[in-house]
């Protein structure tokens, strides 16, 4: 079932620490350009963590591109403000996370990181792709930060060969503090779990992460099947085409042997029908 929560046990004594957020709302606007640009991780550490992001990544930027006030960011360095510290002293003010995909009102552009402030607030969203390396660190104080900036929503989708139970979970605030969110039946039978901040309802199929679109009764596309959808219209409608000149070329055959019958001579006919007088001719043969 995906709607089993991640039990919150006390931290180990090698948890590490983020560092606690402090208030966002009321701080001098900060240009991120002189704040860091990556935290050095990598973006993946397996093929399947690798494909829910692009895939994500892709068809969220699709799914909002009329909605140029919505952000979608992958692997972008986050940077929060840390309680007791002045955020005009630079980067060491901050605590930095890399979020695999998240979502923030604020306008989408080029940036080279994201900047927690009064001009841009927390992501509503944030989805982590979970994998042995990123495992302890997603479930406990990455989990905590984005709890304690107000990030709506915290999915998480586990990569690994030998997933934990459930592969996917989403959480959401209430009072201040995550909670479960309650999985829901899609029309093909499978459970997923519904995003109040996107409208759409993340799920698994064959291990890979989907996300439904109940407005438009199907998946959002990645790239590849964007393209290949487009090829397979593209040859629908030359087939159309090839059909509709057949059957007027078959039409407008009877339409020759027709005035042919009635005893108009072959010039004539050609020039009714607006073609070759030679073609008549062969036609007639």
């Amino acid at each position: 079932m995906v709607t089993q929560s991640v039990a919150r046990s006390t931290p180990p004594p090698h948890r590490p620490a983020l560092g606690r957020p402090g208030d966002w709302r009321a701080l001098p606007a900060i240009d991120e350009r002189a704040l860091p640009s990556t935290d050095g991780r990598p973006m993946a550490d397996n093929t399947r963590q690798a494909q829910a992001i692009v895939y994500t990544f892709g068809a969220l930027v699709a799914h909002f591109r009329p909605r140029p006030e919505v952000t979608v960011a992958a692997n972008l360095l986050l940077h929060y403000p840390l309680a007791g510290r002045d955020p005009r002293d630079g980067p060491s003010a901050y605590g930095q996370l890399a979020p695999d995909i998240f979502v923030a009102d604020a306008p989408m552009r080029h940036r080279p990181s994201y900047r927690v402030g009064p001009d841009q607030p927390p992501p509503r969203l944030v989805l982590e792709m979970l994998s042995q390396k990123t495992l302890r660190r997603d479930l406990e104080p990455k989990r905590d930060v984005y709890e304690q900036l107000g990030v709506h929503e915290y999915f998480l989708f586990d990569s690994r060969e030998s997933p934990r139970t459930p592969r996917l979970e989403g959480l959401r605030l209430r009072a201040g503090r995550y909670r479960p969110i309650a999985s829901v039946a899609l029309a093909n039978g499978a459970m997923g779990v519904p995003s109040e901040v996107l409208k759409l309802t993340a799920w698994v199929n064959d291990d890979e992460l989907r996300w439904f679109d109940p407005a438009a009764g199907e998946d959002l596309r990645s790239h590849t099947e964007e393209r290949e959808g487009r090829l397979d219209a593209e040859e629908r409608v030359r087939q159309a085409e090839v059909r509709a000149e057949g059957t007027l070329a078959r039409e407008r055959m009877a339409n020759v042997r027709r005035m042919h019958s009635a005893g108009i001579a072959a010039e004539e006919i050609a020039r009714l029908l607006d073609v070759d007088a030679d073609t008549v001719r062969r036609a007639l043969a």
